[in-house]
């Protein structure tokens, strides 16, 4: 079954809620065979694909909270998203002092954690609407 089956985007109501994937008695729900498991769904639906990329996302975050990277990298390469498991470092292009943009001790301090590279803390408070040459990415 795709994950797209599993998705639940509309309001939730307890009268009509049912377990993703099992048979629940007084509904009308659809059967599927997948991988010799039946499995059963309220029919199609269609999907924005940014929903579909924020609930694989969202998958991915849980997995590395709970498990951990290994978990995380394991979670992506079963869903498909092929993954290089010999990671070199990653090289960030920040050119510009992250404490000229935004007051790192002060929110470090706030957090009760110190960063090793600042300009996550950059990326992580600037939104996508803010895209300016100093600040290169966002949290996005």
């Amino acid at each position: 079954m795709p994950l797209s089956g599993f998705i639940r985007n509309e309001p939730f109501d307890p009268k009509t809620w049912t377990i993703p994937g099992h048979k629940s008695s007084g509904l009308k729900l659809e059967e599927t065979v997948f991988k010799g498991t039946k499995i059963y769904t309220s029919g199609n639906k269609k999907l924005k694909r940014k929903v579909v990329a924020d609930v694989v996302e969202a998958l991915i975050g849980a997995f590395l909270s709970a498990g951990g990277e290994t978990a995380a990298l394991f979670f992506m390469d079963w869903i498909g998203i092929k993954v290089n498991f010999n990671i070199a470092p990653y090289e960030r292009q920040f050119n510009t002092c992250p404490e000229n943009i935004v007051n790192v001790i002060f929110l470090e301090s706030l957090l009760k954690y110190s960063f090793r590279d600042r300009s996550l803390l950059v990326e992580a408070m600037t939104h996508g609407s803010y895209m300016l040459p100093d600040v290169p990415r966002c949290y996005q």
